[in-house]
């Protein structure tokens, strides 16, 4: 009988231990399937890279991206934000890529950074807002700046733009 018992308490310990390893197994695959659903996304995104289609394209290295960060991720992300002519993206894209990965960056990585950020210095010009109303809201083509990066230079392409700066405080 004592044995019979040990043998059930035996088998409890390995029911108990196969659940565990079920559960850690299936956290791995969570990580696994992210990974893929990235890849895939990424795959989508590189082909439509290659049909010019950047705005679809970035969609899909945004979601790429969001799943798992890839230095390939953020460099074409950047690539269809700058063919978009959305510049600050562009740029913003290539600062995550140097945050994330900065410490893993080969010198041609390095390279390739760098010749990206002298084209994109060739194709915008900086532009830095002031205005003595504290509380302005500036947009440029209908999209607003971001508070936080209001008093950062603006990276626009050469041309005409509409600029609008509002307020609570002012009549329009």
């Amino acid at each position: 009988m004592r044995k019979f018992f040990l043998n059930r308490n035996l088998s409890f310990l390995g029911v108990i231990a196969i659940c565990l390893c079920l559960i850690s197994g299936a956290s791995l695959a969570g990580e696994n399937t992210d990974k893929e659903r990235a890849e895939k996304h990424f795959k989508a995104g590189v082909s439509l890279l290659a049909t010019d289609n950047f705005l679809v394209a970035a969609q899909e290295f945004e979601s790429s991206v969001k799943l798992h960060a890839t230095k390939s991720g953020f460099f074409n992300l950047a690539i269809c934000y700058y063919e978009l002519r959305r510049y600050t993206d562009a740029s913003a894209a290539i600062e995550r890529l140097k945050s994330v990965f900065g410490n893993d960056l080969d010198e041609q990585w390095k390279t390739e950074i760098a010749a990206f950020e002298e084209k994109m210095k060739a194709s915008v010009v900086p532009i830095q807002f002031r205005t003595n109303i504290e509380k302005a809201d500036i947009k440029v083509d209908g999209k607003k700046i971001n508070n936080s990066t209001k008093n950062e230079p603006q990276l626009l392409a050469p041309g005409d733009h509409a600029i609008t700066i509002t307020s609570e405080d002012y009549e329009q």
